[in-house]
């Protein structure tokens, strides 16, 4: 992993702790934690707008939010201000009985707000008050490197204003709108999505109306093919996507699916490299073939699909993540593997949460506490993703799936009995 690091907005940089810390990324920043027992977080966070140029604004923005963020107990801490390579910045440290992550317990706090072309950067460490300085020297290492890019990128809502004006500029004979999963939609059947290639975007640092209008003549080429397939040509492409059953709307409709559990539905896509066409009700009549014998291409193309994962020990439960870059992470939920694989570190009952395109998550059912901080974990990723599919749980056994809620199942609140892998 280097040693730099840049976050996926572009909005930022800095040089990552050394070893000791995990690495956790947001939407809108990243988080490091201290991997042993002492509670330790530098928590990075930044939004672009209108940011204050001054000194004295941005010592007052930071005095409001560690108002904010610390109401019983930080007192009014000294806020100085300076100028650092560039940007306004503003520091405090102080102590306080009710810290953001541990509420009544008595944390020390270090908190700067950087400002820089239009963009804010709040930098914040926390930890036990009986440990203030045992990471001084390493978190002033971070906060030194910390460096804002000048011109923001473009937000995901702007990205999508140009891919829809150069789209119908570049196809005159075609309709052209946008899709709910942040994509589009071309002659109300093809769907380009557009998560991977605002991503790229993100790291490319090139010229926007460029790099868009590149990359979309040559996705809706690619996604034009579709129209002339024949279903044996077909074939071969055919995956299965989990969606929300209320995607299912509007210029969703027509989709062809097949119901899942609860809210989850299957829907089915034409995977190529640089799109994904979602099959309709008009290409099976197109192709002469029903539902079941689409079905059946999905599963045996996507049984061929690896399931890289990875075991967390969130003590006191487990993890068992499984992790790809190519848009399938959740549908691995239907992968003819996948319940062996989690049964083999969870115990032949679980739990797993879906909550965007790009989680997958099994985990145990108890202990309690560990339990109900996973469905609190589904909940917000579902509310903060781009790709959000559902916020709840569900459980998994031998005998099939079946959507989780509190309460529900009588479940022994005792410790996790860790099973060995064989």
């Amino acid at each position: 992993m280097s040693e730099r690091y840049e976050h996926q907005s572009r909005l930022f940089s800095l040089t990552r702790p050394r070893k000791g810390w995990r690495q956790s990324v947001n939407v809108g920043g990243v988080r490091f934690e201290r991997d042993d027992a002492s509670g330790a977080v530098l928590a990075i966070e930044a939004a672009a707008g209108n940011a204050p140029a001054s000194l004295r604004q941005v010592a007052r923005l930071l005095g409001e939010r560690i108002a904010r963020l610390f109401p019983d107990g930080a007192g009014t801490p000294e806020v100085r201000a300076d100028a650092r390579g560039g940007m306004a910045c503003a520091y405090a440290e102080f102590e306080s009985n009710d810290g953001p992550d541990r509420p009544g317990a008595s944390v020390f706090v270090r908190a700067w707000l950087f400002a820089r072309a239009g963009v804010l950067l709040s930098v914040t460490y926390c930890c036990p008050t009986a440990g203030r300085d045992a990471d001084r020297a390493a978190v002033d290492r971070v906060v030194a490197s910390v460096e804002i890019t000048e011109r923001p990128p473009l937000s995901p809502g702007e990205f999508l204003s140009l891919a829809l004006d150069l789209a119908a500029g570049a196809s005159p004979g075609r309709r052209v709108e946008a899709a709910p999963d942040f994509g589009l939609l071309v002659d109300g059947e093809t769907y380009v999505p557009l998560g991977n290639v605002y991503s790229v975007y993100l790291h490319s640092g090139g010229d926007a109306v460029a790099f868009v209008r590149r990359l979309l003549d040559r996705m809706i080429r690619a996604a034009s093919r579709a129209e002339r397939l024949t279903f044996a040509q077909a074939r071969p492409l055919i995956r299965p996507a989990l969606k929300r059953r209320d995607l299912l709307t509007g210029v969703n409709a027509d989709l062809i699916h097949a119901p899942y559990v609860a809210d989850l539905v299957v829907t089915f896509v034409l995977d190529y490299p640089h799109t994904m066409d979602f099959i309709t009700q008009g290409a099976m009549r197109r192709w002469k073939v029903g539902l079941s014998e689409v079905y059946r291409a999905a599963q045996e193309n996507f049984a061929t699909y690896s399931m890289p994962y990875e075991v967390i020990e969130a003590d006191p439960g487990r993890v068992v993540v499984f992790t790809s870059a190519d848009g399938y992470a959740a549908t691995r939920l239907l992968h003819p593997d996948f319940y062996t694989i989690a049964a083999s570190r969870l115990g032949e009952e679980f739990l797993v949460g879906v909550p965007d395109r790009n989680s997958l998550a099994a985990f145990s059912l108890s202990p309690r506490e560990f339990r109900l901080e996973m469905l609190a974990e589904i909940v917000a990723e579902y509310e903060r993703m781009e790709y959000p599919i559902s916020p709840s749980a569900y459980h998994v056994s031998e005998y099939g799936i079946a959507e989780y809620t509190e309460g529900s199942l009588p479940i022994e609140d005792g410790s996790f009995d860790r099973p060995s892998p064989t």
